[in-house]
């Protein structure tokens, strides 16, 4: 019996490696396969030998054991997308939490006015003139405030961010 094995072997595993590189995406994946596929039939040789087609049981399972490789493949992948999707969501919202926490800071160093005119002109999004009507002053003072509580803005920006390049 062990002859009659060594015989199939010989004469299948080379065919069957063959036949697996064109189906899967790798030499050793196709390897890895065939292995599989081999020692399932020596463990059950004593029932394969009996089959009208041995053959034909050894490549249907090494088909089936390498779909189910490309399904598992397919599902690490997509899991590794998913997980790579999630990290860089997760950067993206630390970048933003890092970003509020930086321009909260930034508009609590503004003068008071100042600070208010920005909140109500670009949180709120109010108008000018509804701004002026909240703050009890003139458009033209609303406008001034902004646009020096925006200058400001900037300028500490750009020094943070210059400070941030030095640090890298």
């Amino acid at each position: 019996m062990q002859r009659e094995v060594d015989l199939f072997f010989r004469q299948e595993y080379p065919t069957l490696v063959k036949a697996l590189r064109l189906f899967l995406p790798s030499p050793q994946a196709a390897e890895d396969v065939a292995q599989e596929a081999m020692a399932r039939a020596y463990r059950d040789w004593h029932q394969v030998r009996k089959f009208d087609a041995p053959r034909a049981w050894l490549y249907r399972v090494a088909f089936n054991l390498a779909k189910s490789s490309l399904r598992r493949r397919a599902i690490e992948v997509r899991f590794a997308r998913i997980e790579r999707t999630r990290r860089i969501d997760e950067s993206v919202q630390m970048e933003r939490i890092t970003l509020r926490q930086d321009l909260r800071k930034a508009l609590k160093e503004l003068p008071g006015r100042q600070r208010q005119a920005l909140i109500l002109r670009y949180y709120l999004e109010m108008t000018i003139d509804e701004t002026s009507v909240a703050m009890d002053c003139p458009a033209g003072t609303v406008k001034t405030l902004s646009h020096r509580g925006l200058a400001t803005l900037r300028e500490t920006w750009h020094k943070a961010e210059e400070e941030n390049s030095n640090v890298l």
